[in-house]
C-alpha cells in the first residue's frame, strides 16, 4: 500500500498540472474567443476534480484507519484488564 503523504503529493502535483490547461484555456478564450479554450479548461478541472477525490476518499481512509487503531487499543487494553482480573481472582 503506498504512502499516504506520496498520494497527497501526487494529488497535488495532479492538481498543478490541471492549472496548466485551465490558464491556458482561459488565454486562449480570452485571445481568440475559439472553442479550443473551452476544451482546454474542461480538461484542467477534470484533471483537478479528479485529484481532489481522490485526496477525499484518501482523507477519509486515513481517518477511519486512526479510528480502528485508536479502538483495537482500546480493545486491548480492556482484554488485559480482564486477565489481570481473572488472574488475580484465582
Amino acid at each position: 500500500m503506498m504512502n499516504i503523504k506520496v498520494i497527497y503529493s501526487l494529488c497535488t502535483a495532479i492538481s498543478v498540472i490541471g492549472l496548466f490547461p485551465v490558464l491556458f484555456g482561459i488565454v486562449d478564450l480570452i485571445r481568440d474567443n475559439a472553442n479550443g479554450g473551452i476544451i482546454q479548461i474542461l480538461f484542467g478541472v477534470i484533471l483537478i476534480s479528479i485529484s481532489f477525490s481522490i485526496y477525499q476518499i484518501t482523507l477519509y481512509i486515513e481517518k477511519q484507519s486512526t479510528y480502528f487503531k485508536n479502538r483495537i487499543s482500546a480493545l486491548e487494553k480492556q482484554v488485559d484488564n480482564v486477565k489481570k482480573e481473572y488472574v488475580n481472582k484465582s
